[in-house]
């Protein structure tokens, strides 16, 4: 591996212009791969099929991860090399944690009938009902995490088929495009909303798919590290 480059790679997601140029504030750290990702109702997560499409770039790393562009503005970066160097023994390290905020009770009250929609798409995927509706689901939101290549292989596998059912089960679908409750801004812009979303609000999509990692590396017990800021060094972003 050439000395300019790192054994971690983190795309940094944006959109268009405007959030390309806070996405530049990470070019200064060797392990940042900005990437430009098309708008959908699925928002970052559609990564996964640039990922799926485009293993050279990452398979040979020690790990692979995502961060949007204004990450920095939302939640307080770590350092993200010395994460991936001191907890290299781990198959997927957060970039966020919720200890004290159940997946699933923090969800349900910010998008009503979010475990109604979860539970069916889960059920059609064949997990235990135990599991789906478990406490014990880790919470880390905005797909702000990196793992080892060989476990993103297998969560590209899974979240493939997630997409399947989402998009051709007829009473998920129904579902889903119910109204999230989402309050973001582009409930300015219905207009924008209606050609991400085909609705003038925030469907569940979005919602639902940023959460799945949370649930799926768990279930499948991965070895998942949650940084703390007591202990963990902050990233210096300037």
């Amino acid at each position: 591996m050439n000395s300019n480059e790192s054994d971690i790679i983190i795309y940094i997601l944006y959109h268009n212009y405007e959030s390309y140029k806070l996405a530049l504030n990470f070019q200064q750290f060797k392990w940042a791969r900005l990437r430009k990702i098309y708008s959908s109702k699925y928002f970052e997560s559609i990564i996964f099929l640039y990922l799926d499409n485009h293993r050279h770039e990452w398979i040979n790393k020690k790990f692979v991860g995502i961060l949007t562009y204004n990450s920095y503005k939302k939640i307080k970066l770590f350092d993200i090399e010395m994460l991936a160097n001191k907890y290299h023994n781990y198959d997927l390290i957060s970039f966020n944690n919720y200890y004290n905020n159940p997946l699933l009770v923090a969800s349900e009250y910010y998008h009503p009938s979010f475990i109604n929609i979860w539970e069916k798409l889960l059920l059609l995927m064949n997990y235990d009902i135990n599991d789906i509706l478990s406490l014990k689901i880790p919470t880390f939101y905005n797909n702000y995490w990196m793992a080892k290549p060989d476990w993103v292989i297998k969560y590209i596998t899974f979240y493939k088929k997630v997409i399947n059912i989402m998009e051709n089960n007829n009473d998920l679908k129904i579902m889903l495009n119910q109204n999230s409750k989402y309050t973001g801004k582009l409930l300015e812009y219905p207009e924008i909303l209606i050609k991400i979303c085909s609705r003038p609000y925030y469907t569940f999509h979005p919602f639902i798919i940023e959460r799945l990692p949370c649930f799926f590396f768990w279930v499948h017990k991965a070895k998942i590290y949650q940084p703390n800021r007591i202990r963990d060094p902050l990233l210096n972003l300037i």
